[in-house]
């Protein structure tokens, strides 16, 4: 069987999103525009969670409206982990994409599914890190994806292949979707303990706000080209890199100016990953983390933790920004709590820690299931596509 090496930009087009102004925003209408929220990172799936709508007078060209075979793209996240998701449009739709969103048009000699299947391969994702790691960038170009290459077979060979993966995949989607839903219900009872044990203080001490107890460091931007997995120099961590217990750490080949501690609590601010929090680490912050920093005297770090795993729901919805969720440090400021002597802190944690011990193990392996189901999925892919896992 004969296969070519192809570049993206010469078996596809690309197609910029819809542009318009935060005023043609409205509540309601026919007219809908999906964003890179709308692209799940973990799934490459749509969802229809968040839809956003303009006027109903704006007359949107045909070709900013999703057609059956489109490819959407995200061009532009808070989050660089966000940067080149994709997602398969199945049917013709009515909707619009938005103007940090692109679409992929396959010439006739690939299949949209087959190329859909290249753009969520590793080889791929990896081929992204390489232009955004190491560089102030959150916004992805065409011209740096249009050379990528990658092998193509014959229409035949490629149907064959989408096929086989997606027979493959279901059963792979049935066993993450199960393992998804014992975590879900498992997250929701830690939820629920959680609370019962922070709700038992209500009434019993005045209301302060959170900003008299703790202090806030914002992240920044490393400088360009300063920071890379490899390099020596200061650990730090960025928005979308929260893992199962600890943050992923890069390096930060220059001196940071902001910087956490382990003391902190970290909390994303900006993009789909949002409103995620860590205990903290010693090292450099990037600009989409703040660092809550308990004042000891008044706030356990544990304790913070926990009262702030019942907050970011609500910082969530009010959050700000049409084009991703953020969450301010006015919004943070404004937070109140009631909140008990540290001995008493100390108790309350100290018996959530010991309750939630053997759910945290429990939600842990789930999460290490479902990593090991995508790995599987990810040398399935790679296989069929002739590519190769290291690369």
């Amino acid at each position: 069987m004969t296969w070519k090496t192809v570049k993206l930009g010469r078996i596809c087009k690309f197609v910029r999103g819809l542009t318009y102004s935060k005023k043609d925003e409205v509540e309601y209408s026919s007219n809908i525009v999906l964003r890179a929220t709308n692209i799940d990172l973990n799934t490459n799936k749509i969802n229809l969670n968040e839809l956003r709508y303009i006027k109903e007078n704006i007359n949107i060209k045909k070709d900013k409206i999703l057609q059956k075979g489109d490819i959407l793209i995200c061009t532009a996240s808070g989050s660089k982990a966000h940067l080149g998701k994709v997602a398969l449009i199945n049917t013709t739709t009515k909707m619009a994409f938005g103007g940090f969103m692109g679409v992929l048009k396959t010439s006739k000699e690939c299949i949209p599914e087959f190329l859909y299947e290249v753009l969520t391969s590793q080889i791929f994702k990896k081929k992204l890190m390489s232009i955004s790691d190491g560089a102030n960038i959150n916004n992805l170009k065409f011209s740096q994806i249009e050379n990528f290459e990658f092998s193509l077979p014959s229409l035949p060979e490629q149907k064959r292949i989408v096929t086989k993966l997606g027979s493959l995949f279901t059963m792979i989607d049935k066993a993450i979707k199960l393992s998804s839903n014992k975590e879900f219900e498992l997250e929701n009872l830690k939820a629920s303990i959680v609370s019962s044990y922070l709700q038992d203080n209500l009434g019993k001490f005045k209301n302060i706000k959170l900003i008299d107890v703790i202090d806030i460091v914002m992240g920044q931007a490393p400088p360009g080209n300063k920071c890379n997995k490899k390099g020596i120099g200061t650990p730090f961590v960025k928005v979308g890199e929260f893992g199962v217990s600890r943050p992923i750490i890069r390096e930060w080949t220059t001196e940071p100016k902001k910087m956490g501690t382990k003391g902190d609590v970290f909390l994303c601010v900006v993009g789909a990953t949002c409103g995620k929090i860590n205990l903290g680490d010693n090292c450099a912050i990037g600009r989409s983390v703040a660092a809550l920093r308990p004042k000891i005297d008044k706030i356990s770090q544990e304790y913070l933790y926990y009262f702030m795993s019942q907050q970011v729901m609500k910082l969530r919805k009010r959050s700000l920004g049409a084009a991703q969720t953020v969450i301010s440090k006015n919004m943070i400021n404004d937070i109140s709590i009631q909140l008990p002597p540290l001995a008493e802190q100390n108790i309350i944690t100290a018996k959530l820690n010991t309750i939630l011990s053997e759910l945290k193990i429990n939600i842990n392996s789930i999460i290490r299931n479902k990593k090991n189901y995508e790995t599987l999925r990810a040398e399935i892919t790679a296989k069929e596509l002739k590519q190769s896992v290291a690369a």
